[in-house]
């Protein structure tokens, strides 16, 4: 109890833990009492059963099955950490959470279903990986999802059938299917369509059907010990390579986001996260390129018109730069952004519009109280413009909101107002 609490503050993904737990119970610990078997010949089928005794100490015996009632009881407290793990998850991400309305229930299954068998393949064959998968808003492919589920259905139907000669494939399966529930997009929490970190502890199940799968597939081979080691071998050493060379795209910013728009499209996330790298880089004519990108994907996404604003306005575009960050303030109605407004006040006193300047520095200031840049910008015009008492006042207030600002404490002594 004390690990899965630990665990689910780790990471709350673990909240299905306590299915896993029912699932195990079934197979390899056969905890499941036999109440069904009630003909001559399955109460001898049941006797048998009791009866046998297995080396393999995982198979349980007769004291150890146990109604299911009984085993759902003694996962209670592990559901209860799990209910209160899901609500402050979801109070936490209330705001990241999309509604019906955002995101259509028959868009979100489907995707659901192409994500189940993406992930499948990339277990298998792990390319074509990615930081962020962008959601196919409005172009879901109703064939692929209409396949997807019947691959998934077909699977599902098959090890069910199975589950007497082979148990662990049902088992590995569902731990798979199952552990994938709460971010499979169901629930949609942000803007991706899937995302590889999800499924750590869902493959789990499916290491568990391919190891006991390859065990009865080599059992009856008479190097078949050493045909595993070989494989497993050549597996190993295959993922360690690929992990290194996917490791190396995390260098910095430029190339893990250059490497996730190889692998995507429609990637305004990707496009717009590139922009701000080459910014920081000074690389501006390309940066303004990812950012046009995005709003070509987005077009009402305030974070990239604003970033597009900084671009231009590095480049001295101040017209422009004027035009992205209005627009930027036109999608950020319901968050009003401080800084979006300090920022068009600084490129519109850049043109001479010193009035206009004046009253986003104003409204800078109205937002958040304590911007010290929006302070010494509108001190800067309103002594441009004589009014030098409600610039001094601007000025303290900047003092106050950072001491150790020496160009502000030059100015008050230019004006002789500290010593």
């Amino acid at each position: 109890m004390v690990l899965f609490a630990l665990g689910l503050m780790c990471k709350p993904t673990l909240v299905t833990l306590p299915f896993v737990l029912l699932l195990l119970d079934y197979w390899p610990l056969r905890r499941f009492a036999i109440r069904s078997l009630t003909s001559k010949s399955s109460r001898a089928a049941r006797n048998r059963l009791a009866n046998r005794r297995d080396d393999n100490p995982t198979r349980g015996g007769p004291l150890s099955a146990k109604p299911i009632g009984y085993l759902l009881v003694e996962k209670i407290p592990f559901f209860v950490l799990s209910a209160a793990s899901c609500l402050a998850t979801l109070l936490a991400q209330e705001k990241a959470v999309m509604t019906i309305r955002q995101l259509k229930l028959g868009d979100r299954v489907g995707n659901a279903a192409v994500s189940y068998v993406t992930y499948l393949g990339q277990v298998i064959w792990p390319t074509g990986l990615a930081v962020f998968y962008p959601y196919p808003a409005g172009n879901l492919n109703i064939a692929q999802a209409i396949l997807a589920s019947l691959v998934l259905g077909i699977i599902s139907v098959v090890f069910f059938l199975w589950r007497g000669k082979h148990p662990f494939l049902l088992i590995g399966w569902f731990w798979f299917l199952g552990m994938l529930v709460p971010m499979i997009g169901i629930l949609q929490v942000g803007e991706q369509a899937r995302a590889d970190r999800y499924t750590y502890l869902s493959q789990i199940g499916l290491y568990f059907l391919a190891t006991w799968g390859a065990m009865e597939l080599f059992a009856g081979w008479r190097r078949g010990r050493e045909a595993l080691i070989a494989i497993a071998l050549l597996i190993v050493t295959g993922l360690t390579a690929h992990s290194y060379v996917q490791t190396s795209y995390w260098q910095n910013s430029e190339t893990l986001w250059r490497q996730t728009l190889a692998h995507t499209s429609n990637n305004y996330i990707a496009h717009n996260d590139l922009g701000k790298a080459l910014m920081l880089k000074g690389q501006l004519d390309e940066a303004v390129v990812n950012f046009r990108k995005a709003l070509e994907i987005c077009v009402v996404c305030p974070d990239v018109h604003n970033n597009l604003g900084h671009a231009l306005a590095r480049q001295g575009n101040w017209a422009d730069a004027i035009t992205s960050y209005r627009a930027a303030m036109r999608t950020w109605i319901s968050s009003p952004n401080a800084h979006n407004n300090n920022n068009l006040g600084i490129s519109l006193a850049k043109v001479g519009k010193t009035d206009e300047a004046i009253e986003q520095f104003r409204e800078a200031l109205r937002i958040d109280a304590d911007y010290q840049e929006a302070h010494c910008n509108l001190a800067l015009l309103l002594l441009q413009l004589g009014q030098r008492d409600e610039a001094v006042a601007h000025l303290r207030e900047a003092s106050r909101l950072k001491p150790d600002d020496t160009k502000v404490k030059a100015q008050l002594r230019q004006l002789g107002v500290e010593k």
